[in-house]
């Protein structure tokens, strides 16, 4: 899981980086998308309808870091996920890394320098 998390992480906070760099108009609103069908990163509580899990969780601390407020949506696939940031219909968008899709995420805002995570290098 600590894997996972890192991944996460470092998805959250490069997305975030390239965004607040460009001066974004929604900066404070932090619009993160993940896998509704991934329980692992977030679910929807049934009696309260917020969105908990460990990316909720990492998308509301990001968001309480740049002083905004989190926004966080299901979508369908990893794909979607991708297509939510690429599309401008949210800021960072949390997914594992997988070297099939790498090629449709945005090396260019990998530019904040790398850090560590739990002990790893993310």
């Amino acid at each position: 899981m600590g894997g996972h998390r890192a991944l996460l992480v470092a998805a959250a906070m490069t997305a975030m980086v390239a965004g607040a760099a460009a001066g974004d108009s929604t900066a404070k609103l932090l619009r993160a998308t993940y896998i509704a069908t991934n329980p692992v990163q977030a679910a929807v509580d049934p009696a309260t309808g917020e969105v908990r899990g460990p990316g909720a969780a990492i998308a509301r601390e990001v968001a309480r870091r740049l002083d905004a407020r989190a926004e966080i949506a299901g979508v369908a696939s990893p794909a979607a996920v991708i297509d939510s940031v690429k599309n401008g219909e949210a800021d960072i968008g949390l997914a594992a890394f997988d070297p099939a899709r790498a090629a449709d995420v945005d090396q260019k805002a990998r530019r904040a320098p790398p850090f560590k995570v739990g002990g790893q290098r993310a």
